[in-house]
Order: C-alpha cells, then structure tokens, then sequence
C-alpha cells in the first residue's frame, strides 16, 4: 500500500510539473502579446 502511495504522489509531481512546463510558456507569451499590443496603441 506504500509502495502504491509513493508511486500515486511521484506521478501527480510529473503531472504537476508538466502542466506548470506547458503553462508558464503560454501566460508569458500571453502577457508579452499584451505588452506588444499596449505599445503599439
């Protein structure tokens, strides 16, 4: 049953880490577009 929990809490790390990998990239783009549009205006 430990070995299981071990492995349920190192996978939703990966998961964790994963999603914030793909995630950070997109919001600053995002903001950085936003920045653009502001000075262009």
């Amino acid at each position: 049953m430990l070995n299981f929990h071990d492995n349920y809490q190192l996978g939703l790390i990966v998961l964790i880490l994963a999603f914030l990998i793909f995630y950070i990239p997109v919001v600053y783009a995002f903001i950085a577009i936003r920045k653009q549009r502001k000075q262009n205006k």
